[in-house]
């Protein structure tokens, strides 16, 4: 995504790391939003590992 290289896994490492500092500083709160959209289907692939490490499933 964006030419950063990024895989699954690199958002659900972000998103944990996310999760740590909105545990820490705001009540475990986390707005979260969608942004952009070129390469539909890896945003796809890389939102649903964004829910999915958001829901700890």
């Amino acid at each position: 995504m964006g030419g950063l290289s990024l895989v699954g896994d690199d958002y659900v490492w972000v998103t944990e790391k996310l999760k740590d500092v909105a545990a820490r500083y705001a009540k475990g709160r986390i707005v979260s939003i969608l942004e952009g959209g070129y390469a539909l289907r890896a945003l796809g692939r890389s939102v649903l590992m964004h829910i999915k490490s958001l829901s700890d499933v």
